[in-house]
């Protein structure tokens, strides 16, 4: 039988549209398209969700049936259906004759024809054609045929007759089957193949995104993307598994494994005893290996595992044998007898060793399952080696983690280490891992292990660490580092202590504190170059560049940060290199530069991924990425970056940040209430230090308020900044002042003066916080239109049209007060172009708005249609999308245009007609007929 029907549909954009024209095919003349996958990949729910949409046409479907049974049962089941419908009388008078051969199967036709014999097999064959024929002669008809896989011999050979002979147009002939069970299918598939016009429809696995999708129409919610990332990698994208398995934990579901292991029962027996002893190889079965391990001569081999590759539960490749899903394989591993499952894992060891290559983490894993504890040991040290050689962390880690629970008395006579370096080893591998939490713990065991004669430097080195796997963790963590620098006094100026001092400058520069940062950064570079450490001098430079970049340290900045990133590049070390792409990437995003910082972030981001670093490294690095490509306007490239960062699970300490970021991304889509959700979410974020996040929190608390047209909602946040923050600290705060003018542009001069007071008192440092200030102080005096020109020319310098909008905007408004109406209608036409392009729902809305309240025609604006409300066609079509209440991305992917072109669209459309929201224009259009 069929895989269970889910409510939920996602993806299949393109399959639909191929099920479609082969519908709109059948028009002309008769069409047939043939649905081909592996089972669970939804082509049941696909073919429903296609016919759902096809209007006034006659559907009927016909099952083949697992078991056997009926011969032509799919068809009988169709005529029935047919019955239904018309009423046997009308069915039996569309077939020739008086006494017709489809009685037998179907008595309510009437009395078959006393004799049968050779040729009642061809009058069937002719009464189903003509059937098919005069159904759709009297209404456009679809007949689909589910299962074919398990189609008997008489239904194979009916099938591929009707689709050779039909010749009348209005009907659509549909077949699914199961790729991997059809062999025995091979004559009528040659024979389709052979019939002009036929479509083959082949569902490919569900991506990332889309199982995104599918999840988000199980649970009503957008997804937390990591666990997306564990899912999609557990169902390796199948639907069916994606919905059934069980998110909490790694156990099968009972009815995911009837269903992975149905039809295994009628395997022969040595095949399914191959089967059991390649579940315990892995995945991937080595051809050599198997053989081995089953003990099976090359002939008796090959005849087992013939059934196998049949059904694609092994498929071969070039050196052995694959699992179809490694779902298949767990299933089959868990069926094993506990006595069964120590043998296998032995043989499999003692196989493995022969084989040339390095099976280091195979042999540790099967010698414990084994029960061989020394064994497993040994190669788990071996395996974690040759795991930290190709920067596969989160592997070293795990495999570190092993030889510590294996650990004995007599351990370190079997490697070349102490149980301290052990643990010492595992803490530095947490960093690069990204298990930030996970390296606390055992770095205080490991402190606890040196013991009170340990040197100072070993108890600094792992409090350093620890301080730095705290901050990265929430953002604390400077008691560690200030201790470690204690430990190892001034007049003791080693290596040690510069990398001390380079780690507690990097924790004040993460807390916006450069002033404080750059004594122990300058210091910690005079020790590296006086001791000739690379590490400590690449590092830093990076300290001491930034800090040029944010004014704290004299000379320019760009040459520090050169020779860092080509000491990081000499050394091979990619955390060195992800740091160095970091720093320029903050560097270029401080000074405005965007499309700079962008590539900057991008080739950290591929630094990262070929380091093995995307979870420790990755989502710092993500953060500029994504604000960059908001400055620029790409909210696509934008989206896929913070979802790649979200995969990952990042600590609390970026996750928050990101949070914000896509809070920022949603209003920019035109969505406040999405953004609203982030806000929320950002503010039960468990963990974290709230300063860290605080000037993007307060950003998108301002936009959100002015998206809404309700300033009240961003007063608890704002009350907070001034009662808690001093300006002179506080980490980027030219990221939110500008949006707190906006905030306060109706507010009164009690309300406005403590923020003028507060930009004034911040920092200023380079052409962006400039335009930043200009902006912020414009927006909080009311100024006259010299001010705002002045704050435009500085965004306008920069090439970022958000600020230079504001700007103009706010330009515009004060030429209008001061009668200037021509200078207003200047303004406005230019904030029409800077967003025309940016597509910035909410500012494209404000613009539109202020030009229709000022009469000022927009260049490239249509003219208005009489009962249209001016709307074009495009705009009319996303309409009557929104009114069906489709998001922005779902619109997108119906229209087939991109998500920001959507947001221009509806950013444009609300203030024709008048709307506030989404949900208002929605109702003006039905209330005037829009919707037809």
């Amino acid at each position: 039988m069929s895989a269970p029907l889910s409510p939920v549909f996602a993806g299949r954009v393109r399959e639909l549209a191929e099920l479609r024209a082969a519908f709109a095919d059948s028009a002309e003349g008769p069409a047939f398209a043939l649905v081909a996958g592996e089972a669970g990949l939804g082509k049941t729910r696909l073919l429903a969700e296609f016919t759902a949409g096809l209007g006034d046409v006659r559907v009927l479907t016909g099952e083949c049936l697992e078991l056997g049974g009926l011969p032509y049962a799919p068809f009988v089941s169709v005529v029935r259906a047919a019955v239904r419908e018309l009423g046997a009388d009308a069915v039996a008078a569309m077939l020739p004759g008086t006494d017709h051969e489809l009685a037998r199967l179907l008595p309510v036709l009437g009395a078959p024809p006393e004799r049968s014999g050779a040729s009642g097999r061809a009058r069937l064959f002719e009464e189903v054609l003509a059937l098919f024929e005069a159904l759709a002669a009297r209404r456009p008809t679809v007949v689909v045929f589910e299962d074919l896989h398990w189609a008997d011999a008489s239904t194979v050979e009916l099938l591929l007759f009707v689709v050779r002979n039909l010749g009348a147009p209005g009907v659509l002939v549909v077949a699914t089957l199961r790729a991997e069970e059809s062999a025995h299918l091979a004559p009528l598939l040659a024979g389709l193949s052979r019939v002009a016009g036929i479509r083959r429809v082949e569902p490919a696995r569900f991506t990332v995104a889309e199982v995104a999708e599918q999840l988000a129409g199980i649970d009503g919610r957008a997804p937390d993307p990591a666990e997306v990332a564990r899912l999609h990698e557990r169902s390796e994208g199948i639907p069916l598994f994606v919905e059934t398995l069980d998110r909490s934990s790694r156990r099968i579901p009972a009815g995911v494994r009837e269903m992975l292991l149905s039809g295994l029962t009628d395997l022969p027996d040595r095949s399914r005893t191959v089967l059991r002893a390649a579940s315990v190889i892995g995945v991937a079965v080595p051809h050599t290996v198997l053989a081995d391990v089953t003990g099976l001569d090359e002939s008796t081999l090959d005849t087992a595992l013939r059934p196998l590759a049949d059904r694609a539960l092994l498929v071969p490749d070039e050196h052995g044998y694959r699992f179809r899903h490694a779902l298949i394989r767990s299933a089959v591993a868990d069926g094993l007898l506990p006595g069964e499952r120590v043998r296998l894992h032995a043989a499999c060891a003692r196989a493995l060793a022969e084989n040339p290559g390095d099976h280091s983490a195979a042999l540790a894993a099967h010698w414990h399952a084994a029960g061989d504890p020394a064994a497993a040991l040994v190669w788990a040290w071996r395996a974690a080696r040759s795991a930290g050689e190709t920067h596969a962390h989160a592997e070293q880690l795990r495999l570190l983690e092993r030889v510590l629970e294996l650990w004995r008395e007599d351990s370190p006579s079997l490697v070349d280490a102490s149980r301290s370096d052990v643990l010492a080893e595992a803490v530095a591998v947490c960093l690069r891992a990204g298990e930030f939490a996970r390296g606390i713990a055992l770095a205080g065991q490991a402190l606890a292990a040196l013991g009170p004669e340990a040197a100072p430097e070993a108890r600094a080195a792992l409090l350093s660490r620890r301080g730095r796997l705290k901050y990265r963790a929430d953002g604390h963590g400077r008691d560690d580092l200030l201790e470690a620098v204690r430990l190892l006094p001034a007049d003791r100026p080693g290596a040690a202590r510069g990398h001390a001092l380079a780690a507690l400058a990097g924790t004040h520069l993460s807390e916006g504190e450069p002033t404080a940062a750059f004594p122990p950064a300058a210091e910690a570079l005079h020790i590296g170059r006086a001791t000739g450490d690379t590490r400590l001098i690449a590092v830093s430079l990076l300290n001491t560049g930034i800090c040029a970049a944010l004014g704290a340290a004299p000379g320019p900045w760009a040459p520090a940060l050169a020779e860092a990133r080509a000491l990081a590049e000499t050394l091979g070390d990619g955390d060195l290199l992800t740091g160095a792409c970091f720093y320029e990437a903050r560097a270029h995003a401080e000074s405005g530069a965007f499309a700079l910082s962008a590539t900057a972030a991008a080739h950290g981001l591929e630094a990262a991924r070929r380091h093995g670093l995307d979870r420790s490294r990755g989502p710092m690095l993500a953060v500029f990425a994504v604000e960059a490509l908001i400055a620029l306007g790409d909210r696509d490239e934008a989206r896929r970056r913070l979802y790649d960062a979200f995969a990952v699970d990042p600590s609390p300490l970026y996750r928050g940040v990101l949070l914000a970021l896509r809070g920022l991304l949603d209003l920019a889509d035109g969505d406040p209430a999405a953004a609203s959700a982030a806000l929320a979410d950002l503010a039960a974020l468990d963990g974290g230090r709230p300063e860290v996040v605080l000037a993007r929190r307060v950003e998108l608390a301002c936009r959100i308020a002015v998206a809404t047209g309700d300033p009240d909602t961003a007063g608890p946040v704002l009350a907070e900044v001034l009662a808690t923050t001093d300006p002179a600290s506080v980490l980027r705060p030219w990221l939110f002042l500008p949006s707190v003018a906006r905030v306060l542009a109706e507010a009164g001069e009690s309300a406005r003066r403590p923020w003028r007071d507060y930009a004034e008192a911040t920092p200023v440092n380079g052409p962006l916080h400039e335009a930043a200030r200009a902006l912020t102080l414009a927006g909080l005096t009311g100024a006259e239109t010299a001010r705002w020109d002045a704050s435009a020319a500085l965004w306008r310098a920069l090439a970022l049209p958000h600020g230079l909008a504001e700007s103009l905007l706010g330009g515009a408004a004060a030429a209008a007060e001061e009668g200037d109406r021509d200078g207003a209608a200047q303004r406005i036409r230019e904030a029409a172009e800077a967003t025309a392009a940016f597509g910035d729902a909410e500012l494209d809305r404000r613009v539109t708005e202020l030009a229709a309240r000022m009469r000022v025609a927009l260049p490239g604006a249509p003219a208005p249609a009489t009962g249209s409300f001016g709307l074009t066609p495009r705009e009319q079509d996303v309409l009557a999308l929104v009114a069906e209440g489709r998001s922005n991305r779902q619109i997108a992917a119906e229209l087939f245009i991109s998500v920001n072109t959507v947001s221009v669209h509806v950013s444009r459309m609300l203030p024709k007609l008048g709307a506030g929201s989404r949900t208002e224009a929605a109702a003006v259009a039905r209330r005037v007929g829009l919707l037809g």
